[in-house]
């Protein structure tokens, strides 16, 4: 058992200044105590806290915040399944009869295959506003460890319904297999924004790399499946098949986070940190920690990215996907209409959201200081004059009524960059930094928890902003 000594005997790990536990004292057990003790003690009275020996909850923070993000793009990221699924069945058949084949006339996409991709996006986004508001008020009255398990049991549950709905041949009833998918996809994101928040609330009481970690991890959650629908799209995969064997890998993933989080949550580490346990057995009064958490403090202390956050996801989501999807390439060519959407616009944006989570993992700036929260805030609010950049770029060249100002793809690229790269700097730098502003372990849960729900209505906001400024093209 690894364990790093620490100066003061009620200084807890992972703040920046010094932060005490509450009754931290009273908690230590002798030694005669029967408990088995996460902590040891030092020569002259210090407090030894163990370590995160090879770097196992850090790794385990990693993986669980990718499963946030990665089953639900690889839903996005295969839309012939769903369109062969909601396709004319009456045309399809006719086709069948006449010549064996079933896609000898052309036609246009059904109504279902039109009105899917937003009754997915309602089905994601209010029920997760709503879950996120209620964890961020509720959540820290339940242990972490079992907020986990359970949101990744609802995950898995409702991916292994999708997976039984989509082998059946549903041409008969396409109606209520659209209404069963919404209900599966409504259960699917309750269980992702509890895991999301938990991850979210529970990495502000370690030091800020971890949080880091879960923010990293998100965004390789959307850098693989943008790199699998390239693929997908260049071998062409049949789409009867293509859903069942996403859905089973989805199912896999999954059960390996529940693994990777059973143990990690019998690590010391974690319950050091995570739970606030200074020995195996004890017992923690929840609803006492919250009780006395100061959520005015709170808000004074962190408003200012608090302001930040909400300001940075609705001007990311005011712009991606909405507008970047219909921006087409000014070189018209086999490659740029089959591809130019999936790489320009979908990996590029998930590659430089990647590198700016982990830029802003290890650069740890800029700090806590009151001066430095306003220039990240101050810069966040510049970020705003990306939007009219990007309308005016070639986006729906063939119904648009502004006219086209940025021609050239290679600027275009350079904007997605920039709005990506800087989405995940920023984001990352306000979960990390907002915890070492809290006084406690309790209150650094619940700023972060807040902050999530800000991020969460920043989407909403940003998405509702992308339809106006669809209406002004």
């Amino acid at each position: 058992m690894s364990y790093s000594a620490i100066e003061s005997p009620e200084y807890v790990p992972g703040s920046t200044h010094g932060t005490r536990r509450r009754s931290f004292k009273s908690d230590l057990h002798d030694d005669t105590s029967e408990e088995t003790p996460l902590i040891g003690r030092a020569p002259h009275g210090q407090i030894i806290a163990p370590k995160d020996k090879w770097n196992i909850v850090r790794w385990s923070f990693l993986y669980l915040g990718m499963i946030t993000m990665l089953p639900w793009n690889i839903m996005l990221s295969m839309p012939s399944f769903w369109d062969y699924k909601f396709r004319n069945v009456t045309l399809d058949a006719l086709n069948s009869s006449i010549s064996g084949q079933s896609d000898l006339f052309s036609d246009k996409p059904t109504e279902m295959q039109i009105t899917f991709p937003s009754y997915l996006s309602i089905a994601s986004n209010v029920p997760g506003a709503i879950t996120t508001i209620a964890h961020s008020l509720l959540g820290q009255r339940a242990c972490v460890r079992k907020r986990i398990f359970w949101s990744l049991a609802v995950f898995f549950a409702s991916f292994g319904g999708l997976l039984v709905l989509s082998l059946p041949n549903s041409d008969k009833w396409q109606d209520r297999y659209l209404h069963t998918v919404i209900l599966m996809v409504v259960l699917l994101n309750v269980g992702v924004n509890v895991l999301q928040g938990a991850l979210f609330g529970v990495s502000g009481r370690f030091p800020s790399i971890y949080a880091g970690c879960v923010m990293t991890g998100q965004s390789l959650g959307g850098v693989l499946p943008a790199i699998a629908a390239i693929l997908l799209t260049l071998f062409d995969v049949e789409p009867r098949v293509l859903g069942p064997v996403c859905f089973c890998l989805i199912l896999v993933s999954i059960l390996t986070a529940m693994v990777i989080f059973f143990g990690m949550s019998n690590n010391i580490y974690f319950l050091y940190y995570g739970e606030g346990k200074v020995s195996v057995d004890q017992d923690i009064d929840h609803n006492d920690e919250v009780d006395h958490i100061c959520y005015k403090a709170i808000f004074k202390n962190s408003w200012m990215y608090f302001v930040t956050g909400y300001i940075n996801y609705a001007t990311t989501l005011s712009v991606f996907p909405a507008i970047t999807s219909l921006v087409r390439s000014q070189v018209q060519t086999h490659w740029t209409r089959v591809f130019f959407t999936p790489v320009a616009s979908v990996l590029l944006f998930n590659v430089g959201d990647l590198i700016g989570r982990t830029s802003a993992t290890w650069l740890q700036w800029p700090g806590t200081k009151r001066f430095e929260q306003f220039t990240l805030m101050s810069v966040t609010i510049l970020r705003i004059g990306l939007i009219p950049l990007f309308i005016y770029c070639n986006v729906a060249p063939d119904s648009r009524h502004l006219p086209v100002l940025i021609r050239f793809d290679i600027d275009y690229c350079l904007l997605v960059f920039a709005l990506s790269f800087t989405v995940g700097y920023i984001g990352n730098t306000c979960l990390t930094m907002n915890p070492k502003l809290q006084p406690n372990p309790q209150a650094q849960e619940a700023a972060n928890l807040a902050l999530t729900a800000l991020f969460v209505a920043g989407q909403a906001s940003g998405s509702f902003g992308s339809y106006l400024l669809l209406n002004m093209l």
